[in-house]
């Protein structure tokens, strides 16, 4: 008796660990989705700032 009791607990552990594993796995997907997204933005604005950059100098020579 007690050990079926045992078994069918650690086969719910079991099922509760494999979806607590799950959970996370998305999660840290979805996270490195999101720093992947986060880094090409700021590479975007880098871009955008460097070319503000050349903007701004090459106005200032037309005026000049």
């Amino acid at each position: 008796m007690q050990l079926k009791e045992i078994t069918k607990k650690r086969r719910e552990t079991q099922d509760e660990n494999l979806k607590v594993v799950s959970y996370m796995d998305k999660l840290e997907k979805r996270m490195y989705e999101a720093n992947k997204r986060s880094l090409d933005t700021l590479k975007q604005m880098r871009e955008m700032e460097l070319e503000n950059t050349t903007l701004k100098s090459y106005i200032i020579e037309l005026k000049a």
